[in-house]
């Protein structure tokens, strides 16, 4: 039973939380933030020009790329922060007990990590943006939704 509650939170091609868990987390770092009188911040996260990718080299090339930028966001945050796919290349960071000061700094630590844009990965050349959003609020409560 446990095997299938985890198969259901995980995306299948990253394997980091999917959307549908991402609810439940948020809900559940939410309340233990409020406890705890912790600060939230979460940083969108939008693969620029994917699309293209999928058009040019394929998907199994667009899945690589994926698998990609979802491990390097494991890797580059704490074992407390969340990872989560929200859509096809679209991921979004639940950092936990992080100001919004914080959480810049954390994002700039994972910028040098991650890749360019991915056509530009791909064909080596000067990326003209960065996929990693900014985090603009940290919470000590529930935003309205």
């Amino acid at each position: 039973m446990r095997h299938l509650t985890e198969q259901a939170s995980r995306d299948a091609l990253t394997g980091v939380f999917n959307r549908h868990q991402l609810g439940t987390a948020l809900a559940h770092e939410f309340e233990l933030a409020s406890r705890q009188n912790w600060l939230l911040s979460i940083a969108f996260i939008d693969l620029d020009d994917f699309k293209r990718v999928n058009d040019t080299h394929g998907h199994p090339v667009g899945d690589a790329v994926l698998r990609n930028c979802a491990r390097t966001l494991q890797r580059m945050v704490r074992t407390s922060d969340l990872t989560t796919r929200y859509g096809c290349e679209e991921f979004l960071l639940i950092l936990v007990n992080t100001a919004a000061e914080a959480a810049l700094i954390v994002i700039k630590r994972i910028l040098p990590e991650t890749p360019r844009t991915p056509m530009a990965q791909l064909q080596g050349g000067p990326a003209p943006s960065h996929p990693l959003g900014r985090p603009g609020h940290a919470w000590r409560q529930r935003p309205p939704v």
